[in-house]
């Protein structure tokens, strides 16, 4: 699925923040690719003890802190 959006949206990835509450999914297909990820603490209960593999780039309590995030 990210192949076909980076296909088309040509950006550079530094410009791609994935953002998902699912360390298997969400923050795991932003590793695999490479890019920035968000995980927020929202939905679903993360234990990094398990995953301790898979780590996000930054740890989120709500999806508003996104905006913190874009003023670094």
């Amino acid at each position: 699925m990210f192949s076909e959006i980076r296909r088309a949206m040509k950006f550079p990835p530094e410009r791609y923040l994935i953002v998902g509450d699912r360390l298997l999914t969400d923050i795991k297909m932003g590793n695999d690719f490479g890019l920035d990820t968000a995980l927020v603490n929202t939905g679903v209960k993360n234990n990094f003890g398990l995953y301790g593999e898979i780590q996000p780039t930054y740890k989120l309590h709500s999806v508003a802190d996104l905006l913190d995030i874009v003023e670094e």
